[in-house]
C-alpha cells in the first residue's frame, strides 16, 4: 500500500478575504496548480501500471477543492471522504488511523496542510527533518 500525501494549492490570504481560516477558497493560480501537480502524478502512475484509490481530505475548503480537483483528474469523481483528522494539527497517528482504517481501498491520496504534511513526511520517510511540501506537491510514501 502506498499513501501520496497532497499540500492543498495556493488559497486566499486572510489579507484579501474576510474569511475564517477554514473557509478560504483557491485562487485561480492555485486551481491551475492543481490541475499540474494531479496530471503529472496521473502519468506518473500509469508508468508504474499503479493507481489511486481513494481520496482524502481536510474539512477546510482549500483543501476540499484541492481534492475534487486532483479527483477528478485521476478519475476519481466520488471516492473523496471528507476527514476532520485531516484539519490543520493532523500528525503521523492520525494518518496511520486513516491508513488502517481505510487498509482495504488500496493506495491512497491525502491531501492537507503544512507544516503538518511535512512533518509527517519526514517521520513516515525515517528522516531526521521534516520534508515540507510546496503548494499542491505530492510525496509519495510506500507503507
Amino acid at each position: 500500500m502506498k499513501i501520496f500525501l497532497m499540500r492543498h494549492a495556493e488559497a486566499e490570504t486572510s489579507e484579501q478575504v474576510m474569511k475564517k481560516d477554514a473557509d478560504r477558497t483557491l485562487t485561480e493560480a492555485g486551481k491551475l496548480q492543481v490541475r499540474v501537480s494531479a496530471n503529472k502524478l496521473k502519468e506518473k502512475l500509469a508508468e508504474k501500471d499503479e493507481s489511486i484509490d481513494l481520496v482524502l481530505t481536510s474539512p477546510y475548503v482549500r483543501a476540499c477543492e484541492t481534492a475534487a480537483i486532483a479527483a477528478t483528474v485521476l478519475g476519481l469523481d466520488g471516492k473523496v471522504i471528507r476527514e476532520r483528522r485531516l484539519s490543520p494539527g493532523a500528525d503521523v497517528e492520525k494518518i496511520k488511523q486513516l491508513e488502517d482504517e481505510h487498509r482495504d481501498a488500496g493506495n491512497l491520496l491525502i491531501v492537507g496542510h503544512e507544516p503538518d504534511l511535512g512533518i509527517i513526511a519526514g517521520q513516515l520517510l525515517r528522516l531526521n527533518a521534516s520534508r515540507p511540501l510546496g503548494k499542491a506537491e505530492v510525496v509519495e510514501i510506500a507503507l
